[in-house]
């Protein structure tokens, strides 16, 4: 791991925090949207809380070869290891900007129920980086019995 990506590898969730109070507190200036997101992510962060909670974010999760991580500082350490491509960066560690980090740990800092959250914020789907998720994006991007017999309504007026 490179030192600029070490230095922040355990503090990823704590810069993005820190982007959203600023963005919310009108320090860094973003459009409504922007400052729409970050709010309800800090509300979001504050209502869920503790494991009864159906959405944890960022929790401490363990592979089956008993290796712990968190999701969102995983992800975001693992792209600080991935190099520039192109341009005068080339070959030099990316790193990431806090509203990249805000992103990256909004998407991808809450488990479990998750791609429920997703699906009800518009995403159509939801991007897997590790095994234990599948089950949990197959169950919340599920059509419902309403939306099945939707669809079949569609098709039968179609094929009349």
């Amino acid at each position: 791991m490179n030192a600029r990506a070490k230095d922040r590898s355990s503090g990823y969730t704590d810069v993005a925090r820190t982007y959203a109070e600023q963005v919310v507190a009108g320090e860094i200036l973003a459009c409504r949207w922007v400052q729409r997101a970050c709010q309800r992510q800090l509300d979001d962060m504050t209502r869920y809380k503790g494991k009864a909670s159906p959405y944890r974010f960022n929790p401490k999760l363990t592979e089956k070869q008993g290796r712990s991580f968190y999701p969102a500082d995983n992800l975001c350490a693992f792209i600080e290891r991935l190099p520039h491509v192109k341009g005068p960066l080339a070959g030099e560690p990316i790193r990431l900007e806090p509203w990249q980090v805000f992103i990256v740990s909004t998407v991808f800092g809450w488990v479990k129920a998750e791609a429920e959250r997703a699906r009800r914020l518009g995403f159509g789907a939801k991007l897997c980086i590790h095994p234990k998720q599948i089950a949990a994006v197959h169950q919340g991007f599920a059509p419902t019995a309403a939306q099945l017999e939707w669809a079949r309504r569609v098709l039968a007026a179609a094929e009349a």
